[in-house]
């Protein structure tokens, strides 16, 4: 059994992994909180790593597929630098839905990131390796 945060209907817009992924992530977004706006950002902070930032001026960036990684644009030993945003949010997209996977934060991500094997400066996170990664709450809790 597959564990999620939200399945949203595959919206029709596009074929693009990384688009239906920010839209799945914008209508979760805007339907679980009501009360703060969710802005896409520029091409110069998307560029950045920056996708979405909300009203309290927490950083979101979207990582989206429909293969078995999710892939990082930097290599894992520049991702203490790289990795400026305050939450990664994990989507899988398939034929009639785009899945919630996750949502980590910066160190998370960084305990999973892998050197790409066949492009330099490229790292990536398997599947399943977002899948069967909890938070431990007692930890958080100390």
């Amino acid at each position: 059994m597959r564990d999620y945060i939200a399945a949203v209907k595959r919206p029709t817009c596009t074929n693009n992994v990384g688009t239906l992924g920010e839209k799945a992530f914008t209508n979760w977004f805007e339907s679980n909180y009501q009360d703060s706006a969710i802005h896409r950002q520029t091409t110069k902070n998307d560029y950045a790593g920056i996708d979405f930032i909300c009203d309290k001026g927490l950083k979101y960036q979207v990582k989206a597929t429909s293969a078995q990684t999710y892939t990082f644009n930097h290599s894992a030993k520049d991702a203490e630098r790289k990795l400026i945003c305050d939450f990664y949010v994990f989507v899988e997209v398939t034929p009639s839905y785009c899945y919630i996977v996750s949502v980590k934060t910066p160190n998370q991500v960084i305990e999973s990131l892998k050197e790409s094997y066949h492009y330099p400066n490229s790292s990536f996170i398997w599947k399943a390796d977002i899948d069967n990664k909890f938070v431990d709450i007692e930890k958080i809790k100390r």
